[in-house]
């Protein structure tokens, strides 16, 4: 399969607080939450291209399905929420404002495998095993604000990533095994 996707953009709430501060009340904003604020206020939409290459099947008489798929998507201006501490430069007060606000990194790039299987051990019982790898990378990310601890000077901002940076602390790999139970209870209706 190939396909196209868009997502909207939108507005950063508790950013126009900031701003809101300053201009309706004449509260005194340091420079660096000025510029912060205008940077994060709104996020520009997001548009992806992805290919994705699959076969599935069923075996042992349709008591064992399995799946897999190989995958590849490009983002343009991919949203990603700043969920890290507030950045030094920004302070105690004005930092809060900017926790989990959404920014666009304008360049990820994110490829995988992924494996499903479930087999019918009975009328009621299956048991199913997932496997996924995924990497997802940042290619170009300019307006990152930076981690505690990364940055180089007190005041500083932005800590750009990219040239294939891990998008975030995600394992690679996600695996599950579960059992089921499907009893049918009156009608359509499954327990």
């Amino acid at each position: 399969a190939i396909d196209h996707a868009y997502k909207q953009g939108g507005f950063n709430g508790l950013v126009a607080g900031v701003q809101a501060l300053s201009e309706g009340f004449g509260f005194p904003i340091p420079p660096v939450v000025e510029e912060a604020a205008a940077q994060m206020i709104d996020y520009d939409e997001e548009t992806s291209d992805a290919i994705e290459l699959g076969i599935k099947g069923t075996f042992l008489d349709q008591r064992l399905s399995m799946s897999a798929a190989i995958f590849y998507q490009q983002y343009e201006d991919h949203h990603v929420a700043q969920t890290n501490n507030a950045p030094e430069a920004l302070g105690g007060l004005f930092g809060s404002f900017f926790l989990a606000s959404i920014d666009n990194a304008e360049e990820v790039e994110t490829k995988g495998v992924e494996f499903n299987a479930t087999y019918l051990l009975g009328d009621y019982w299956d048991l199913s095993m997932r496997a996924a790898y995924s990497d997802p990378t940042v290619e170009d990310w300019s307006t990152r604000f930076c981690p505690a601890g990364e940055n180089e000077t007190p005041d500083q901002l932005y800590c750009p990533k990219g040239d294939g940076d891990s998008l975030n602390n995600l394992p690679n790999w996600k695996t599950n095994v579960q059992v089921g139970y499907k009893r049918p209870l009156a009608g359509s209706w499954d327990f």
